[in-house]
């Protein structure tokens, strides 16, 4: 009622045409009227401009009655703003990343490198494509220094083990 600004008693028997007069004619009118044909009911998403401009989201859902189609509408807006905020943000902090000046890299938990924005391309030498989802954060590093850092912060003996994700990690906590 608040959406479509008519009483439920006016909506009931009312053309869709009339709830919704901006709603253009599209395949959702031939999908309503395929419904009336045949039988089987439709269920699907719309986006709606108001009268204000606003876009309005809606699940339909249609069955056929005996005198026409029945349309219930279940208002998605709230749910679609908020993952368009979660999409824009997310652009946002991508490029934040891709244009920053130092090179950035992250990690899954076994150290298996998931990005690397373009800094870090050019201070590995290496390209996204080739690292990303291949390589360990390991792989970047000399083995030997690696060894010899680990041995003299923890004092233990590396020189026969392999260097961990996890021994890095020490290193750098």
């Amino acid at each position: 009622e608040k959406l479509l600004l008519h009483r439920r008693r006016d909506l009931i028997g009312m053309p869709l045409s009339q709830a919704l007069p901006t709603l253009p004619e599209s395949s959702l009118v031939e999908r309503l009227r395929q419904v009336e044909r045949t039988g089987l009911p439709y269920s699907g998403e719309i986006r709606y401009r108001s009268d204000s401009g606003d876009d309005l989201w809606f699940e339909i859902q249609a069955v056929k009655m005996q005198n026409g189609v029945a349309v219930t509408l279940h208002d998605l807006s709230a749910e679609r703003s908020g993952q368009q905020q979660v999409e824009q943000m997310h652009r946002f902090s991508q490029s934040l990343i891709h244009d920053a000046p130092f090179a950035i890299l992250t990690t899954d938990t076994t150290g298996k490198i998931t990005a690397m924005n373009p800094a870090a391309e050019r201070l590995t030498g290496f390209t996204s494509d080739a690292i990303v989802g291949h390589a360990s954060l390991i792989d970047l590093h000399d083995p030997e220094e690696l060894r010899d850092r680990v041995m003299g912060q923890t004092g233990r003996d590396t020189s026969v083990a392999a260097v961990s994700f996890e021994s890095l990690l020490l290193l750098l906590g």
